[in-house]
């Protein structure tokens, strides 16, 4: 988005913030680096409107062999690396799916892999485009910014998570915790062990119990925290065989 600091990075921070509140495992992927992209379950295109051929191709290819894509915003493929307009989108060209100002949410599968789409998400003080106009007007300046007051949960983050959840063919770990606690997932394979970090931003209370459900085979679970005693462990299994593991709570 780095030619269009408007609604491609308002549409970037509400989507990491939404992934954030919902406990989604992502990280980061660079265009210099796209060739890790087998790496993702799925692929979050927060209207990334500016994109060379090559890296639609390879986009394409990636969901074609099995990966999911997520497509927030019509604009996402609409313009070349120098954001000069494509005669013809060039990731949908590619797709073989189509999406346009006029496009409700929806979902498609595309060789072996899965597309989702979202026309925009929503904050409560408005759409991203609204956001970035009010923006600019405030501070008369050309350069924008999303104001503290104004970074809360899109109004449609729920619908967000559903359709992502969808594209990634669902999720190593699926956790039952408020949104005010923030979690990171790391993954050790040499050890073949998972690390789940879990931190309470909200500190006028402690978290109650909580389950992660998990679609691994687990066989062992221990809790640590520097917050006075080690809360209790265990794991069960659900009436479909998928293991759970309950956490007593923490502070």
């Amino acid at each position: 988005y780095a030619l269009n600091c408007g609604t491609p990075l308002a549409t970037q921070l509400l989507a990491r913030d939404t992934m954030i509140r919902g406990h989604v495992p992502f990280g980061y992927l660079l265009e210099a680096h796209r060739n890790e992209m087998r790496e993702f379950r799925a692929i979050v295109l927060p209207e990334i409107e500016c994109m060379s051929e090559a890296e639609a191709r390879d986009i394409a290819a990636y969901v074609r062999g099995g990966g999911g894509l997520l497509v927030l915003g019509a604009n996402c493929g609409r313009y070349s690396e120098f954001r000069r307009v494509h005669r013809r989108n060039a990731l949908t060209s590619r797709l073989g799916v189509e999406w346009s100002d006029a496009s409700s949410a929806f979902t498609a599968r595309v060789g072996r892999g899965r597309v989702a789409f979202l026309p925009q998400l929503v904050s409560p003080e408005g759409a991203p485009a609204e956001l970035a106009k009010d923006d600019k007007v405030e501070k008369q300046s050309f350069y924008w910014g999303l104001r503290a007051d104004r970074w809360r949960p899109p109004i449609n983050g729920a619908e967000m998570l559903r359709l992502l959840e969808w594209a990634a063919g669902g999720y190593h770990f699926d956790a039952v915790v408020p949104d005010t606690v923030v979690m990171e997932f790391i993954r050790q394979r040499k050890l073949k062990r998972h690390l789940i970090q879990l931190v309470n931003f909200e500190l006028a209370r402690d978290v109650g119990a909580l389950e992660i459900r998990c679609r691994l085979n687990v066989r062992r679970a221990q809790a640590f925290t520097p917050d006075g005693k080690v809360p209790k462990v265990d794991v069960a299994r659900d009436v479909h065989g998928m293991a759970v593991v309950r956490v007593a709570g923490f502070r």
